[in-house]
């Protein structure tokens, strides 16, 4: 070629010149629908805006909230309802038919709900919590009644123990056309949630309003009747058609020192500020624990007067069982916390802590571990012991042939049903070994569970699912996965105004226009379905998608991924560009 000549290429010339390396690769993006949720969080996290979220009508979709939910609840589609012209009623009996205690476990709940909701991508969680106790409180002021079915059954079933389990699980039954007979040793029905949760969260003319709206099916609540003491279980066995035990674990745990008859159990200090019995508990006064009936106790104690409050736990700050909200309003009220320490002797107004090195042994069960050489001592006026609750179970055996535990728990075949090893004998609550114990909405999953288990059975036939239904939209609004809204949140009353009353709640009830702001900010989860919109088998990611992968890494339900193909001189492949 001589010199000055120029070289011309056509353009399947250039089209076969192949960079470095003989070969190059493209990509495809797979969105399973399967398993999408349409939360919206890979839209959200996707630098490129390059997917959308179209309309879809899932049949069986949980969203991430309700499935975090301890209740598997579904507020949010109640709040769907009122954000598009439907009435708080409407809200009210969509979360009714899960939780007949809106008001009070709003109130209560730590709401895990929160916690996944896929507005956390964008700015901050919906304020869940708040909405269901506004619905609530909305229900109680319109006092508003729950439907019964028309017909009803001649079977009967009896419950044993009036908190949020027993309740439940009669409200549900009762509902269905049953004929329910709730038994509680106590002289008012509630259990827990009226004798061990404090004023200052649960009001009890909130309680009595909700437990009022439950009994109003037609339930037959028989209080200061004891199973085995006033009434043998075989007895109820011939009488009623299922049982079901939700007793609850209402026996403190001892410290396990001498003397440790000195300290006022936890639940029996609750109970007396629930009865106006209580006293001032003097200048100073130790919790011992860790846990939420250790704040509770810990922050009624200064309610009701005492000078200062010192908690007194083996775990460390950060390890306390104790929600860190309870935690943090401890300390925002002047209690004083000391993590780390456990109790060594107990005397006449002393008590002698001895530093814990490790709470959990290598299988993770608890077995504290001491420094016995390493001591503090504390005066109190007033101690209590709140290290945990474990249920009085005796009689069951005894009377009944239902096996428990050596810790007194309940032995169940199944988490879902309940069923206890006697036929049609069931339990739920505190009182069994459930993974969802110890929390008030938990509770009430399991009485709605074993509700549905002895309509199941008792009808010989399956029953509507105990659920909220999934709303439907036309049109999905792309920007409002890319802009950022202010979440509403009342705000908490100043320590010193809250601790001057054992009534006065910590938090007001929402306004009605900041609950509506809230509702906005709701992206209606499982009503639309993502679809990635960019260009496939792109030449070049940097075209529409950068390869960043956030989309599979965010998503929770590892419905996306990326197929990938190599292309060289052979390869029949036609690009979509």
């Amino acid at each position: 070629m001589a010199k000055g000549d120029v070289i011309v290429m056509n353009r399947i010339q250039i089209a076969n010149m192949l960079p470095v390396g003989q070969h190059t690769y493209t990509f495809k993006v797979n969105i399973d629908e399967t398993k999408c949720t349409g939360c919206g969080i890979c839209a959200i996290e996707c630098p490129s805006r390059i997917i959308d979220m179209t309309p879809h009508r899932f049949s069986n979709c949980a969203t991430l909230c309700s499935k975090n939910c301890l209740a598997e609840n579904d507020v949010r589609a109640a709040m769907f309802r009122v954000g598009n012209g439907g009435s708080l009623e409407d809200a009210w009996k969509s979360i009714t038919a899960v939780n007949p205690f809106p008001a009070c476990i709003g109130r209560a709940c730590p709401h895990p709900c929160e916690d996944v909701c896929a507005r956390g991508h964008l700015d901050e969680s919906v304020n869940l919590h708040e909405f269901e106790r506004f619905v609530g409180d909305y229900g109680i002021e319109h006092k508003l009644k729950h439907e019964t079915r028309a017909e009803k059954k001649p079977q009967k079933v009896t419950i044993i123990g009036s908190g949020p389990a027993g309740l439940s699980c009669a409200y549900q039954l009762a509902k269905l056309g049953y004929g329910v007979t709730v038994y509680d040793e106590r002289e008012k029905p509630g259990g827990m949630l009226r004798y061990g949760g404090p004023a200052y969260r649960i009001p009890k003319d909130v309680l009595d309003a909700e437990i009022d709206s439950i009994l109003s099916l037609g339930i037959d609540v028989r209080c200061g009747v004891k199973i085995g003491r006033d009434i043998l279980l075989n007895n109820l066995k011939t009488e009623y058609d299922a049982i079901y035990i939700a007793i609850g674990a209402q026996k403190c745990m001892k410290l396990g020192v001498p003397r440790d008859d000195l300290a006022i159990p936890s639940l029996d200090f609750l109970r007396s500020a629930v009865e106006g019995t209580i006293k001032n508990p003097g200048k100073k006064v130790v919790v011992i624990g860790g846990g939420n009936v250790a704040a509770d106790c810990a922050r009624t104690a200064s309610r009701a007067g005492a000078g200062h409050v010192t908690m007194v736990c083996v775990e460390s700050r950060y390890d306390m069982p104790a929600y860190e909200e309870d935690i943090a309003e401890s300390l925002e009220e002047g209690i004083e916390i000391l993590p780390g320490w456990g109790v060594k002797s107990v005397s006449a107004g002393k008590i002698v802590l001895r530093k814990c090195l490790s709470v959990f042994d290598g299988q993770g069960k608890f077995a504290p571990v001491y420094d016995d050489d390493e001591t503090e001592v504390l005066a109190f006026d007033t101690l209590i012991s709140a290290i945990g609750q474990e249920p009085d179970t005796r009689f069951l055996e005894k009377d009944g042939g239902v096996k428990t535990y050596a810790n007194g728990l309940v032995t169940i075949n199944d988490e879902e049903d309940g069923l206890t090893n006697v036929l049609d004998i069931y339990a739920g609550g505190d009182v069994t070994a459930h993974s969802r114990k110890g929390t008030l909405a938990g509770c009430v999953f399991m009485g709605n569970n074993a509700a549905r288990t002895i309509a199941e059975r008792l009808s010989c036939q399956g029953q509507a699912e105990i659920s909220s239904s999934v709303p439907e939209v036309d049109e999905i609004d792309q920007q409002k996965y890319n802009t950022c809204i202010p979440r509403n949140d009342t705000p908490v009353r100043e320590a010193r105004a809250r601790i001057a009353d054992l009534r006065s709640e910590v938090v007001p009830t929402m306004e009605k226009q900041l609950l509506y702001k809230e509702i906005e900010r709701c992206l209606v989860c499982a009503t639309a379905i993502a679809e990635y919109t960019g260009k496939q088998n792109a030449k070049k990611f940097n075209w529409a998608c950068h390869n960043c992968h956030n989309c599979v890494s965010v998503c929770p339900e590892n419905a996306i991924n990326f197929e990938y193909a190599t292309v060289d001189r052979e390869s029949k492949f036609v690009f979509s560009d």
